[in-house]
């Protein structure tokens, strides 16, 4: 909304919902930005006041910006903007009006990915949330109605951006690739996102009903993938397609 303070990465971006609403046979159109606390701010400075992702400094604690920029879900008719560092926005479904930030009913601890999955015969919605503080992995369920009913601590050895995960009707697939926060390189005036090759990529098959205790992981030579297209099991094999990268 504002041009930004210093180096500009997309990833900063305020939201913005866009909605077509086909009513009598007619189409009308709105759009609104996701009214965060952080743009609220900078209306009322009338200037930019966060650097974002390129900009963040070691020496100081960084100022995050709930955007609510990257997807947008609609589940047990709540309407969620989503950003995977903070809780989802929730916003008014009929006029994109911001409610706020959402965080089921005080049950949600730490942050929510961006891309949920919604089980289409349970009506279950599934996601996970990771942060570059212990515990760096969490997997959550939501049931139907809209109850945040499972949550469970992944073990995972080092703290990395997990943008997405794998869903099949029987598993969960948490893709660790070796994109690291480390706060210590922080600290010292380092990137916040490092790649680390020498890691390997990690694939931790859980079973929908298990924990971390439940969790198998294969290792993969040292990849990064933002989204999973689809996946399934087909004689006792998980297939996924993904979009591959040599690194982030």
């Amino acid at each position: 909304a504002f041009e930004p303070a210093g180096r500009y990465h997309w990833f900063d971006g305020d939201g913005m919902v866009h909605a077509i609403t086909i009513e009598d046979g007619h189409a009308s159109y709105r759009n609104r930005w996701v009214e965060s606390a952080g743009l609220q701010e900078e209306r009322k400075a009338g200037h930019a006041l966060y650097r974002g992702i390129i900009g963040m400094r070691g020496n100081e604690a960084p100022a995050i910006k709930v955007t609510g920029n990257t997807n947008i879900v609609s589940h047990a008719g709540k309407l969620m903007a989503l950003v995977e560092s903070s809780f989802p926005t929730e916003m008014v479904p009929s006029t994109l009006a911001t409610v706020g930030l959402y965080d089921f009913d005080g049950k949600l601890q730490g942050a929510m990915t961006a891309h949920p999955k919604m089980d289409p015969e349970t009506g279950e919605m599934l996601f996970f949330g990771y942060g570059p503080l212990p515990p760096f992995l969490r997997y959550h369920v939501v049931d139907a109605k809209g109850r945040l009913v499972r949550s469970e601590e992944i073990d995972v050895p080092v703290a990395t951006m997990m943008h997405d995960f794998i869903v099949t009707r029987d598993h969960v697939v948490f893709m660790v690739c070796p994109a690291t926060f480390r706060l210590e390189r922080i600290a010292e005036g380092g990137a916040p996102i490092a790649w680390e090759p020498e890691l390997g990529t990690k694939l931790g098959v859980m079973p929908r009903s298990g924990g971390s205790k439940d969790v198998v992981w294969l290792e993969a030579d040292p990849c990064y993938v933002f989204h999973p297209m689809n996946a399934y099991t087909e004689d006792g094999r998980i297939v996924a397609d993904v979009a591959r990268y040599a690194r982030l």
